[in-house]
């Protein structure tokens, strides 16, 4: 998926600071994660086409030593989500990149016409915001 997207190249528009952030999460004894996250990371990393496309890259693994996933592995990823949330969004006020209520009225008025017509079809934002122009089913 991620050599996918590196051919896509649809971020290239964006800010740096407000492009995707990637979160790679792994189920991998603990004992090997380590260097394979560095094995990851120097990979991913050497790839030029990465910066164009993600503004970071974080890992989490949620398999302990036990090699059963643990509640507390999990917490520790909602902590991680938690917090790549609150930075993208920190970055987004500050570029003033964020969705103002122009988009979220769009939004709803599309939600309502598919409601009317399709009840029990979800809603695809993505194609909504991409109506115009759409993209590769890999994006």
């Amino acid at each position: 998926m991620l050599a996918a997207w590196t051919v896509i190249g649809s971020a290239l528009s964006l800010l740096s600071a407000v492009r995707p952030r990637l979160l790679v999460v792994t189920s991998i004894s603990s004992d090997t994660f380590d260097s394979e996250a560095l094995r990851f990371r120097l990979r991913v990393l050497s790839d030029l086409k990465f910066s164009e496309l993600f503004s970071s890259l974080n890992m989490v693994n949620i398999l302990s030593i036990r090699r059963t996933p643990s509640r507390e592995y999990f917490n520790s990823l909602i902590e991680v989500l938690y917090h790549e949330t609150y930075l993208i969004r920190a970055e987004r006020v500050n570029t003033h990149t964020l969705f103002s209520m122009i988009y979220v009225a769009v939004f709803f008025d599309a939600v309502l016409r598919q409601f009317t017509v399709l009840l029990l079809q979800t809603f695809d934002f993505i194609r909504c915001s991409r109506e115009e122009r759409l993209v590769s089913l890999s994006f």
